[in-house]
């Protein structure tokens, strides 16, 4: 009886069985780790484009302010002007596109002044009970 071929292949198949699983683990594993890289790279291109992002935000909100200030300086040299100037003065500042939506009240919430963008003609008594409450 010839046992050594039937324990050879025995064997054979067994070798291939252990070899099938190792290929199919180095290939999971090598699924993992390219899974894991290319997740880092979207997460580290996804981080530059919001620091891009914030950057442009920034600079931006420094253009601004730098135009408010400009502005606010010029409209205190011109708030020392004699009372019947101040309209005029009120009109530039929302002549201004920075302020494009902007309107000017009194204190009792009647509207003084706009640009078209506008379309409150008074303030709501929530905010008047506000105003009052500073």
């Amino acid at each position: 009886m010839i046992r050594r071929s039937l324990s050879s292949t025995g064997l054979l198949r067994l070798l291939i069985m252990m070899l099938c699983a190792a290929t199919l683990t180095f290939l999971w594993g090598l699924h993992l780790t390219q899974s894991a890289a290319a997740r880092d790279g979207a997460l580290k291109a996804k981080a530059a484009e919001q620091l891009n992002l914030a950057s442009i935000v920034a600079q931006s909100l420094r253009q601004l302010i730098d135009h408010a200030q400009q502005r606010a300086s010029a409209l205190h040299r011109a708030w020392q002007l004699p009372s019947p100037e101040r309209p005029r003065v009120a009109q530039l500042l929302l002549n201004d596109p920075l302020f494009s939506a902007a309107s000017l009240y009194d204190r009792q919430g009647r509207r003084l002044a706009a640009n078209p963008a506008s379309r409150r003609g008074s303030l709501p008594s929530e905010w008047l009970k506000q105003l009052q409450l500073h």
